[in-house]
């Protein structure tokens, strides 16, 4: 699997509220996991807290634990939101897992949405952005604009047109050097574009951190193509629609020695 880049990622404003979210999701896992939603739980301190979901399978013989169960915790996917308020929740989601959650003791929790998103929608925003860029890039659209800002500016009495329309065309010229300057150095760093050195940093930035969250017991649970809804941790499947169970790893919290 070519992780995060088959992840398929949510649209930010698909859905009108978290509740919406995780009524669809766990809907949609019904058939293979028996759903407590709404878990309360204590940290060692005596704080109360609450979780989305707990979820066990329906049929455990695949498993590698006895009784296997986990977390799940929901994020509705917004355009405002950015990067700290991801990864903010992503902590919270380490700290739910050092809670004893009723019924269930300690619990690894898978997040749903993926908190790399946070990188992930940026690097999908440059695409928007340089798509833009390439747009005018050409003479034609260069020269529109050229025009166009030419007879906005306001008559002088003293600048021609022809004098407003070249400074114009200086202006176009400078903005759009400086986008050069990125492509240039991408280039000579081996990049094909700007662009594409933007994504692979922030497919690096996300495999990181998901593999760093993968050993503090926090996964993903996201849909993947080829595999349906699925069970990541450290960007591997563990289990998913498709194939079922794939990796046999326990959902007990990892300490001290990994």
């Amino acid at each position: 699997m070519d992780y995060p880049a088959t992840l398929i990622l949510p649209e930010p404003g698909s859905f009108p509220s978290e509740q919406v979210l995780s009524d669809h999701v766990l809907g949609l896992l019904d058939p293979w996991f028996h759903i407590d939603r709404e878990v309360p739980g204590r940290y060692w301190s005596g704080e109360l807290v609450r979780i989305d979901a707990v979820l066990r399978p329906r049929d455990t013989t695949p498993w590698k634990d006895e009784n296997p169960a986990f977390g799940v915790e929901f994020k509705l996917p917004e355009h405002h939101v950015g990067d700290a308020g991801y990864f903010q929740w992503a902590a919270q989601a380490v700290d739910y897992t050092h809670a004893e959650w009723k019924g269930y003791g300690r619990l690894q929790v898978f997040v749903c949405p993926t908190p790399a998103i946070a990188v992930m929608m940026t690097a999908a925003q440059i695409a928007k952005g340089n798509q833009w860029r390439r747009k005018f890039e050409s003479d034609q659209a260069a020269r529109r604009s050229a025009r166009y800002w030419a007879q906005a500016a306001p008559a002088d009495g003293v600048m021609s047109a022809v004098d407003r329309e070249r400074d114009a065309r200086k202006w176009w010229r400078e903005i759009n050097d400086m986008g050069g300057e990125a492509e240039v150095q991408a280039r000579s760093e081996g990049f094909a574009s700007a662009f594409a050195r933007s994504q692979r940093q922030g497919i690096v930035t996300a495999r990181s951190m998901m593999k760093l969250l993968g050993q503090l017991n926090v996964g993903e649970l996201m849909p993947v193509e080829q595999h349906g809804w699925s069970l990541l941790r450290s960007g591997h499947v563990l289990w998913s629609q498709e194939q079922g169970v794939r990796n046999k790893w326990s959902l007990h919290p990892r300490l001290a020695s990994r």
